[in-house]
């Protein structure tokens, strides 16, 4: 049996052209470059996200597990720098027990870590040799600082000058030819200044400061000479080169 011959091709015949070969007119290899790109713009936008992540951690403090109670707390770290209210603290603290004198009673040893023996001596000298007068006279004298400036003093250097200004207030009891007892409130702002030193703070000193030295005005017109030569601590540098900063505002 003679097989019949095949039927002719049609040469007008095209395929729809929706419909593509493998690789014909390299649509398909358009497409797979178009969903390569897009791949990789998705892998970039996460690794950016990773190392934003990563980043982040990196400066994050570091959680810490309590062994006893088990809570999560947060180290925090903060590199020492001298600042206006260090200054303004130490200063209080150091001046209401240097001039708060009181019948009978002065102690300034609590100050050996912070102030050089030499200047407690003078202060504890001149305490004594007016305690006579004082348990006499029921004489009682403190301070209130009010503020703190840097005082310009080419001399030394290596020292941070220090003008504290405040209220020196003395309590008397005087006698009137009576005999009758009448106390006595005599006020009046004096600066003086302190000679301070830069130290590693440590527990008993925690303001890394130390006093060397102390200028005491003689009257009234002295002191303000001394306030007068003053400028902001926040414009000027410590002992290591680096800027004062100024002061935490407290907080509520």
């Amino acid at each position: 049996m003679r097989e019949s011959p095949p039927e002719p091709i049609d040469d007008t015949l095209r395929l729809p052209t929706r419909r593509a070969i493998l690789w014909e007119q390299a649509a398909d290899l358009q497409r797979v470059l178009t969903l390569f790109f897009a791949i990789i713009i998705v892998l970039t936008i996460c690794c950016m996200f990773l190392v934003h992540c990563v980043i982040k951690l990196s400066q994050r403090e570091p959680a810490v597990l309590q062994e006893d109670l088990g809570y999560v707390s947060y180290r925090t770290t903060e590199v020492y720098r001298l600042r206006k209210d260090i200054v303004m603290t130490f200063s209080r603290e150091l001046l209401a027990t240097l001039l708060t004198v009181t019948p009978g009673r002065y102690n300034n040893l609590v100050l050996k870590n912070r102030v050089d023996l030499k200047v407690l001596d003078v202060f504890a000298k001149a305490a004594y040799e007016a305690g006579e007068q004082r348990l006499t006279a029921n004489d009682r004298q403190d301070f209130e600082l009010y503020d703190v400036k840097r005082f310009v003093d080419n001399e030394y250097p290596d020292l941070i000058a220090i003008a504290c200004r405040g209220e020196k207030q003395v309590y008397r009891e005087q006698t009137d030819p009576a005999g009758n007892v009448r106390p006595h409130l005599k006020t009046e702002l004096m600066a003086l200044v302190l000679y301070l030193q830069q130290r590693v703070p440590t527990p008993e000193n925690p303001w890394g400061l130390f006093v060397v030295g102390v200028k005491l005005p003689d009257h009234e017109k002295q002191s303000e000479a001394i306030w007068q030569q003053t400028t902001d601590l926040e414009t000027t540098l410590d002992t290591k080169g680096n800027p004062i900063a100024p002061g935490k505002n407290p907080g509520p």
